[in-house]
C-alpha cells in the first residue's frame, strides 16, 4: 500500500518541480530584463546631460588628459568629409547629432580681429556681441543661396527699387505682405562677380542687437554663415575678408593675413 502510495505521489512531485523551474526562470529572465532596461536608461540619460548641460562638451571630449588650459590649443573637428582645426579661444560650440556626427560648429572671432589673441588664447571674452563676429557652419541647404535668390525670388518681394546708401551698398525693402517683411537686403555691386548680398534683420536678436548675415561657401558642402551687428555693417567687406581668410586657416588652407 505504501508502495502504490510512493508511486502515484511521484508524477504529482515532478510536476511541481518542473513549474517551479519554469517560475524560478520567467523571474530571472524579467530581472535580467529589468537590469538591462534600467543600464539602457542610465547609460542614455547620463548623454543627454552630458549633450546638453555640460560647458564645452566638444571642447572636453578633445582634451584628453584633462588639459586646465585649452585656450590656445587646436580642437580637430571632422565635418562633412572635411576636417577643422579650432583654437579653443574661438571655439563657441560644436552641436553633434545623438551618437552620431558633427552638424553645426560655431566659431566666434574678435573684432577688430586678433590674430595673436587668437592663436596664444588671450582672446578677451566679453557678452557684448558687437565686439564679436559669428560664424557658423553648417551643411550646405538644399536651396538657391542669398547672392542667387537676388535677381530670381527675392525680386518679387521688393517693395520698390533699391535705395543707394553711403557706404556703396544698394538698400532693398520688402512690401509689408511678404515673408521677408522683417528683413531687409544689401547689395554691393561693386565687387568682382555676382552681386554679394547681406541679410539684416530689423528687429533685435536674441543675442541683442540687430545682426547682418552673409552665406559663403567654406567648401562643396559646408556653408558658413558669417554674422555681425548692424553698426558694422560699412565694414562688411573687411569682415567678409577676414572670415573667409579664417575659414580656410581652419581648414589649414591658408593663413589670417
Amino acid at each position: 500500500m505504501m508502495a502504490c502510495d510512493s508511486l502515484s505521489a511521484h508524477p504529482s512531485m515532478t510536476h511541481y518541480h518542473s513549474h517551479y523551474q519554469r517560475q524560478r526562470f520567467r523571474q530571472r529572465s524579467l530581472g535580467l530584463l529589468v537590469f538591462f532596461f534600467l543600464a539602457a536608461f542610465m547609460i542614455f540619460s547620463g548623454s543627454i546631460l552630458a549633450y546638453y548641460f555640460i560647458p564645452g562638451g566638444g571642447i572636453l571630449l578633445a582634451l584628453p588628459g584633462g588639459d586646465q588650459h585649452p585656450r590656445n590649443r587646436l580642437i580637430e573637428i571632422a565635418f562633412a568629409g572635411e576636417k577643422f582645426y579650432v583654437p579653443a579661444s574661438i571655439l563657441k560650440r560644436v552641436k553633434r547629432r545623438m551618437f552620431g556626427s558633427v552638424e553645426q560648429i560655431d566659431v566666434q572671432i574678435p573684432w577688430p580681429y586678433d590674430h595673436l589673441a587668437v592663436i596664444s588664447g588671450t582672446v578677451q571674452q566679453t557678452a557684448d556681441i558687437r565686439d564679436w563676429v559669428l560664424i557658423t557652419l553648417v551643411p550646405k541647404a538644399k536651396r538657391k543661396p542669398p547672392d542667387e535668390r537676388f535677381n530670381t525670388i527675392d525680386k518679387y518681394y521688393f517693395a520698390g527699387p533699391p535705395v543707394q546708401q553711403a557706404s556703396g551698398l544698394l538698400r532693398y525693402d520688402y512690401r509689408a505682405d511678404s515673408p521677408y517683411k522683417d528683413l531687409q537686403l544689401f547689395v554691393d555691386t561693386a565687387a568682382a562677380g555676382a552681386p554679394a548680398v547681406i541679410r539684416c534683420d530689423l528687429k533685435p536678436s536674441s543675442l541683442g542687437p540687430i545682426l547682418c548675415e552673409r552665406e559663403v561657401m567654406a567648401s562643396e558642402l559646408i556653408t558658413a554663415r558669417i554674422r555681425f551687428a548692424r553698426p558694422h555693417l560699412e565694414d562688411w567687406r573687411e569682415i567678409n575678408r577676414v572670415a573667409r581668410s579664417v575659414i580656410r586657416a581652419l581648414l589649414r588652407r591658408t593663413a589670417v593675413r
